[in-house]
């Protein structure tokens, strides 16, 4: 499942543009000329030659997840995946394609061969490339889609009474029903969804994510646990969007000092705590 959606985010991080001979102004007769766009786009000389090619990756995608979640019996392993997924697809969208302003399409674009400028309608050539870009977008949007429908296809025919206990996205218990033993209802109707609000900021909760990461203060029974995975984690326990963790700590780190940490107001909390009599 994986492996389709790296060679989907590998192909939307790249637009290599080759400019062919024919590009620039050709004569018609003898009193007229035209713009031709001789432009080969990531290997692919037509739109419609491009948009079948995505159209493909994103085929091997839905069936390589369809490929597990057709499985019940790994109904938890498959949620588990598809969020990581969502989160990478969401993130790369983001990076690739942001919605104010469509010129930073353009960033990404690399010409791989020399042309002659005077000769050529840059204003055309512009044009041509942001309508490839535009099938990347669709694909990388699509492929969100899919994924989060994916994920709603298993709460709906494997429901939580069906999963395993202790997944993120579903309730870490069995048993009888908590309010029976006088103790607080951490999820809504027995479905899996946390209750749970956090009070402060964003920020102070990846900080606080971050400490707990960098000090491996949190393992896995299945091995190593990745500070995405933590921050997919929490964002599920609080109800968050953390969709744009990576940016937000970059700037946690360039903006934030320590004196006004999170982490260190609560080593002054504890310390008043255990003063305390």
């Amino acid at each position: 499942m994986l492996s389709s959606l790296e060679t989907i985010l590998a192909e939307i991080s790249k637009a290599e543009i080759k400019l062919g001979k024919r590009t620039g102004q050709i004569p018609v007769n003898l009193f007229e000329t035209t713009e031709i766009i001789d432009l080969n786009f990531n290997g692919h000389a037509t739109l419609k030659d491009y948009d079948h090619y995505c159209e493909v990756l994103l085929r091997n995608l839905q069936d390589q997840i369809d490929t597990v979640t057709n499985d019940s019996d790994n109904a938890i392993g498959a949620v588990r995946a598809l969020n990581l997924l969502l989160f990478d697809a969401k993130s790369q969208e983001k990076r690739y394609f942001p919605k104010k302003k469509k010129d930073d399409w353009l960033v990404k674009v690399t010409f791989k061969i020399k042309y002659q400028v005077e000769y050529t309608n840059d204003e055309l050539v512009r044009d041509t490339v942001l309508r490839f870009l535009e099938i990347q977008k669709r694909l990388i949007s699509r492929c969100i889609r899919l994924i989060n429908h994916r994920i709603k296809h298993i709460d709906t025919f494997f429901p939580i009474r069906d999963l395993h206990a202790h997944f993120p996205g579903h309730a870490p218990f069995s048993g009888n029903n908590p309010l029976v033993k006088g103790q607080l209802s951490l999820f809504a109707n027995s479905m899996g969804k946390s209750k749970l609000t956090w009070n402060r900021s964003k920020a102070d909760l990846l900080e606080l994510i971050v400490a707990l990461s960098k000090s491996n203060s949190i393992g896995s029974q299945d091995g190593i646990i990745h500070q995405k995975d933590l921050i997919e984690l929490f964002g599920w326990l609080f109800n968050l969007d953390l969709s744009s963790a990576r940016q937000a700590i970059g700037a946690l780190k360039r903006r934030k000092k320590p004196e006004s940490s999170y982490t260190r107001e609560l080593t002054e909390v504890f310390k008043l705590y255990c003063e305390d009599d």
